[in-house]
């Protein structure tokens, strides 16, 4: 998808935004030490938050790899079987077979179990 050049800054301030509201949320789970089942229902109530960030990055043309596997674990929790769980499942695998040349198991397996829910 091409985009225009004053597009692509304000895209590419929105991605500095977003990813500056992430990274503070990343620390303050660390820092406040936040019980892993507590950060993951924080993190789904903030989902359109990640979703945005990785849509803005989509359209950009970048991608970030560990923001496909939150997305894909939290759609896993909240909504298994769902076609958000099969779409960023796939997405996964699409990650790992741009950056790997292959899938791991691993990922293959929350693919195979995205669709087996079903």
């Amino acid at each position: 998808m091409a985009i225009e050049e004053e597009d692509s800054g304000a895209l590419e301030g929105l991605r500095d935004q977003l990813a500056a509201y992430v990274e503070v949320l990343d620390a303050a789970f660390t820092k406040k030490k936040i019980p892993e089942r507590q950060q993951i229902w924080i993190q789904m109530s903030l989902f359109e938050l990640y979703e945005l960030l990785g849509t803005t990055l989509e359209a950009l043309g970048e991608t970030d790899r560990n923001l496909v596997e939150l997305l894909q674990a939290l759609t896993a929790e909240a909504q298994p079987g769902s076609d958000l769980h099969l779409y960023y499942s796939r997405r996964l695998i699409e990650e790992m077979e741009e950056a790997d040349g292959e899938p791991s198991q691993h990922a293959r397996d929350l693919c195979y179990r995205a669709y087996s829910i079903r």
